[in-house]
């Protein structure tokens, strides 16, 4: 089966690797995360000034 051979070649990578790449989705996640609160307030401003 081919995802026995992929489990394979992802355990040859090395742990810090997978520190990094663990560290930089949760960097983007909380990054757009951030960005929808800050544009829906900015939004939510921006609808209150023009009423």
């Amino acid at each position: 089966m081919r995802f026995f051979e992929d489990k394979d070649r992802m355990d040859k990578v090395p742990g810090v690797a997978w520190v990094v790449a663990i560290g930089v989705v949760t960097g983007v996640v909380v990054a757009v995360g951030v960005a929808l609160v800050v544009g829906g307030l900015w939004l939510t401003d921006w609808l209150g000034w023009k009423t």
